[in-house]
């Protein structure tokens, strides 16, 4: 498991190893994202609170965070810490969460929990280890109910079980010549 947004000090050096830079700037502001993680993890709990979405896409995170949930995908930042991009948006001055690669869905990668304990998956603790980020917007009552709207949303809509076979079923039958060849 990746270490998790670790603050490391205020020099570069000290993140490069562990954080792939990517960006068409060759002089990028490397400061925004150590300021990001001094904030997440050293802001008092009433800081956090009132200034996360200055710094955040919350409401894109928890969108994320619900259906992640859902799917029960640990190949992602709320498992192994695989598979997402922290992406700085200069239009909002927000980061934002850009997840990718959700192969390992639906409990594939059980990191060391049986088919059971995937299927009780804790959706009041969604993820592996220790994630600062989400448990400490978990943590604020707001974010918590707004997480708990997602999934509400979700279960009743694209993961309710008639959508969901539906939609089984229109992939099925797409790719199913396709597998017989």
């Amino acid at each position: 498991i990746m270490n998790d947004l670790e603050y490391r000090g205020d020099e570069w050096e000290k993140y490069a190893h562990d954080y792939e830079l990517k960006s068409n700037e060759k002089n990028s502001d490397t400061s925004l994202l150590i300021k990001f993680l001094k904030f997440v993890h050293q802001s008092s709990n009433e800081q956090f609170a009132a200034e996360i979405n200055q710094h955040l896409n919350v409401d894109s995170f928890l969108a994320w965070l619900a259906a992640n949930t859902l799917l029960t995908n640990l190949d992602s930042y709320a498992g192994l810490g695989h598979n997402w991009y922290l992406y700085y948006n200069t239009a909002s001055q927000q980061f934002e969460h850009i997840p990718w690669d959700v192969n390992e869905s639906f409990g594939n990668l059980q990191i060391g929990n049986s088919p059971q304990q995937m299927l009780d998956f804790d959706i009041y603790r969604p993820y592996v280890g220790e994630k600062i980020l989400v448990s400490r917007l978990l943590a604020v009552e707001a974010y918590k109910r707004q997480y708990l709207n997602y999934i509400r949303k979700f279960i009743d809509g694209p993961f309710a079980p008639g959508t969901m076979e539906a939609e089984i079923d229109r992939l099925h039958d797409f790719i199913k010549d396709a597998a017989k060849s």
